[in-house]
């Protein structure tokens, strides 16, 4: 009767081993096609297309007596803080362009 037992325990100890090992050996689930890019536009960053499209400004980094001799730029002095309560320092901007007037028939 002890050889039995013997044999029984050994017999689920080799049991157990196997299926643990077969178990590691799992092939992974196997991947989804990738989308063939052709099909699909590339995206563009909202954010880098409009800055790298534009030139700079000419007006951007001028000190007053610069800004007022150009005839493009302005001169822009905060009247109110921001909504962080920070003052803003003044600043050169460019003049905003004027549009066409329609034509009158």
């Amino acid at each position: 009767m002890k050889t039995f037992t013997t044999l029984a325990a050994a017999a689920a100890l080799a049991l157990g081993t196997l299926s643990i090992s077969a178990n590691a050996q799992q092939p992974a689930p196997a991947a989804k096609p990738a989308a063939p890019a052709a099909t699909t536009a590339p995206a563009k960053p909202a954010a880098a297309a409009t800055t790298t499209d534009k030139a700079p400004s000419p007006c951007k980094g001028l000190e007053k007596t610069a800004c007022a001799a150009n005839t493009a730029c302005r001169w822009i002095t905060p009247k109110k803080p921001g909504k962080d309560g920070k003052v803003r320092d003044p600043y050169c901007r460019l003049q905003p362009k004027k549009k066409a007037e329609p034509t009158k028939k």
